[in-house]
C-alpha cells in the first residue's frame, strides 16, 4: 500500500498543475522619438506562459532585450524587468501575485505583445 501511495503522490507533483499559458497578441510598436520606419518587420513568434511565480517567455529565435510588464485589473503596473541575455527562453522571477486579472506586455524591438491572464 505504501508503494502504491508513494508512486500516487510522485506521479502527482511531476505534473505541472498551475502553469497557465498566456495567449498573446501581436502589435507592431513604433518608437515616437524614431523618425525612421522599417518597411521590412520582423515576424516574432512568441509564447508566455506562467507557473509557481515564474513568467516565461519564449521566441522562435534567440533575442535579448526582452521587456515585459505586468499590470493588474486597475491598469497599475506590478512588475517590470528586461531580461539582456541572448536566448530563445527568458524566465522572470515575478513572485506570487494575488489572486486576480492580470495583462501581460512582451516588447523584442519592434514587436509588441500582450495577452490577458488570471490568478486564482
Amino acid at each position: 500500500m505504501k508503494k502504491i501511495v508513494l508512486l500516487f503522490c510522485s506521479v502527482l507533483f511531476s505534473f505541472s498543475l498551475f502553469s497557465e499559458e498566456i495567449n498573446l497578441d501581436k502589435g507592431k510598436y513604433q518608437d515616437p522619438e524614431s523618425p525612421q520606419k522599417n518597411d521590412k518587420e520582423l515576424v516574432l513568434g512568441l509564447s508566455a506562459s506562467i507557473e509557481d511565480g515564474v513568467l516565461t517567455i519564449e521566441s522562435d529565435m534567440a533575442t535579448h532585450g526582452v521587456v515585459v510588464a505586468i499590470y493588474d485589473s486597475s491598469n497599475a503596473l506590478v512588475y517590470t524587468s528586461v531580461s539582456e541575455i541572448e536566448s530563445r527562453t527568458h524566465e522572470f522571477v515575478v513572485g506570487t501575485l494575488p489572486a486576480g486579472d492580470y495583462t501581460l506586455d512582451v516588447q523584442v524591438g519592434d514587436t509588441l505583445a500582450s495577452g490577458d491572464f488570471t490568478i486564482l
